[in-house]
């Protein structure tokens, strides 16, 4: 029978595991844990696939709730009826999974049949503003659930988080609206081509109301995850500071907060990044293509897509990102500031899941306990010792 401070260990081992920061010597000691019975055994993979099954979970929940609460349970292994088992098992997975809030909250919401998820209450209340032409600001916040008209013949509906444009309005204006989404924030346009877009916290969009001539253009500083809808006649083009993309008819998400420089990451569909001296890259479905300021340069990577535009359906996810880039992204989303008394500490890379809409003091506790990395957090700032 294991003492607690052995049940500790084990747990601290497991949860560096899930977090990709185990050394060679407490790799071997989980191992001899894992090797002493089934059960040990058993839990552990259980453990490892719940996190794999967490990055697919984006994908079910953009679908019917039903249906994707339905594919979700269907994946995972039910627990034991035996009470002892049961209660253990569950004693286990919350001690371990304690990085992976959202995956806590689904697993005791599946054993207890009670929704454990944490509410929105944490949000910032920033407030997204839409720009129009000719100087009119109309703050969505307060303009909610009703429709918002700058010409006589165009209507735009803001509701549940998302400006709508009509499809229907007379192809002949060219007027350009503008979009700011402060920090706390995000937020979703629904083009009158018909093409999607989700802003992420603290980014700017300049688009038109309505696309006339031959091309489709819009201009970008922050994050968004686009969904374009094809037009052959038609070509959509992002432009930003670094780079601009041409897009097929796709899905990316395009990230100009990116401390290095530019970040673009494809899901579905083609799309090309075009430089200067009419330099092309093209890229395919799972790659990312990250340019660097400094060196002027790109580097292409094969990734899980899905782990960059997990953020509009409110999750964190990183994986094998540095400190320095996860506090970044944090930042963003809980308006603070990051100050580092120790600067080696920004290139520790972690791999963790989170729920978006969780505490930031409950994330940075929960790297700080298996890292040792200290945290001082304020309304306002995040100090790392």
């Amino acid at each position: 029978m294991t003492t607690k401070r052995e049940e500790k260990e084990i747990i601290r081992l497991i949860r560096l595991d899930l977090l990709g920061l185990l050394s060679q010597q407490e790799k071997n000691k989980l191992q001899k844990w894992q090797e002493q019975s089934a059960t040990n055994e058993k839990l552990l993979r259980k453990i490892r696939k719940e996190q794999q099954l967490l990055c697919e979970m984006p994908r079910f929940l953009r679908k019917n709730s039903e249906e994707a609460w339905e594919k979700f349970r269907k994946q995972i292994v039910i627990v034991p009826k035996q009470q002892q088992r049961h209660k253990k098992f569950r004693q286990w997975l919350k001690y371990a999974a304690v990085v992976f809030p959202l995956f806590l909250c689904f697993t005791v919401w599946m054993i207890t049949k009670q929704n454990t998820i944490l509410p929105k209450q944490n949000k910032l209340p920033a407030t997204p503003m839409l720009m129009l032409q000719n100087g009119q600001k109309f703050d969505l916040r307060k303009t909610a659930h009703s429709v918002i008209q700058p010409e006589s013949h165009l209507e735009i509906l803001n509701t549940d988080g998302q400006l709508i444009y009509d499809t229907t309005a007379i192809h002949e204006t060219t007027m350009e609206n503008a979009i700011h989404i402060p920090r706390g924030c995000e937020y979703r346009l629904l083009l009158s081509d018909g093409s999607s877009i989700w802003l992420n916290a603290d980014s700017y969009l300049k688009y038109p109301v309505v696309f006339n001539g031959n091309e489709r253009r819009v201009y970008l500083n922050g994050e968004a995850c686009f969904q374009i809808k094809a037009d052959s006649t038609r070509p959509f083009y992002v432009e930003t500071q670094d780079l601009t993309v041409k897009v097929y008819g796709t899905v990316f998400n395009l990230n100009t907060h990116y401390l290095q420089g530019t970040r673009t990451v494809l899901a579905e569909g083609s799309i090309a990044i075009l430089r200067e001296k009419g330099e092309t890259l093209y890229m395919q479905p799972g790659e990312r293509a990250d340019f660097y300021r400094e060196t002027n340069s790109f580097k292409i990577e094969k990734v899980n897509a899905l782990s960059y535009i997990a953020w509009r359906d409110g999750f964190f996810i990183f994986d094998d990102e540095s400190l320095e880039e996860i506090l970044h992204t944090l930042a963003l989303w809980y308006d603070k500031e990051v100050f580092y008394l120790n600067d080696k500490r920004r290139q520790l890379h972690f791999t963790c899941h989170l729920k978006r809409y969780e505490r930031i003091e409950t994330i940075l506790s929960a790297i700080s306990e298996v890292t040792g990395v200290i945290f001082k957090c304020n309304e306002k700032t995040i100090l790392i010792q």
